[in-house]
């Protein structure tokens, strides 16, 4: 039989919030953005989740979860083998393709004297390329956090990193160790499901 794969998506909910009231407080709730677009990326396959196996004795690490980075498990799960060391099957991989858009408060609600504020949209799927530069967008998902260091705060666009010299500790999640003293600072984004044009609503 044929497997039809589904993605879920709201959009039209009662409040819709501005970019200058996105706070800590709304991380991980379900809510609506409105904004202008100013900046599209091209559209790029992101890797969701991976699957490798075990290059000393075989075994199958399956549905590795990226963690805005290339991540690989940090040890081989079978009993008898302590392997850090992994082969990616990327015909078993699940990938989706990826859109970054830069999206900038409307004209009408920046407070007199202040700068436009802006955020990073992710669209993944079917709603990548829904908008382009200059559209007013309401954008349905949710707010999410991520480290600000460059590759690593960049979901998607990051191909490298995890592992460093031969002992395989700094994998995953682990690979923010390679940052050193360095300061860790953090930026939110916002992860959309539904791209709505506010002419099309109306």
């Amino acid at each position: 039989y044929l497997c039809r794969e589904l993605f879920v998506a709201f959009y039209n909910l009662p409040r819709i919030d501005r970019i200058r009231s996105l706070k800590t407080d709304r991380i991980g709730h379900l809510l609506s953005v409105v904004g202008t677009v100013t900046r599209t990326s091209e559209v790029r396959p992101e890797l969701l989740f991976a699957s490798y196996t075990c290059i000393k004795c075989g075994t199958l690490h399956a549905s590795v979860e990226q963690q805005f980075q290339f991540t690989e498990p940090q040890i081989c799960r079978h009993p008898n083998c302590d392997s850090t060391r992994f082969q990616i099957l990327v015909e078993q991989c699940v990938f989706v393709d990826w859109q970054r858009l830069r999206v900038q408060e409307n004209a009408d609600e920046i407070p007199a004297g202040s700068m436009p504020r802006c955020m990073d949209i992710i669209c993944r799927n079917s709603t990548v390329e829904s908008a382009k530069a200059g559209d007013k967008v309401i954008f349905t998902g949710m707010v999410a956090v991520v480290p600000d260091t460059g590759g690593l705060s960049r979901a998607g666009e990051a191909t490298v990193g995890g592992k460093g010299g031969d002992s395989g500790a700094d994998t995953g999640v682990g690979g923010l160790k390679k940052l050193g003293v360095k300061e860790m600072t953090y930026k939110m984004l916002f992860l959309a499901c539904s791209i709505q044009h506010i002419d099309a609503r109306l």
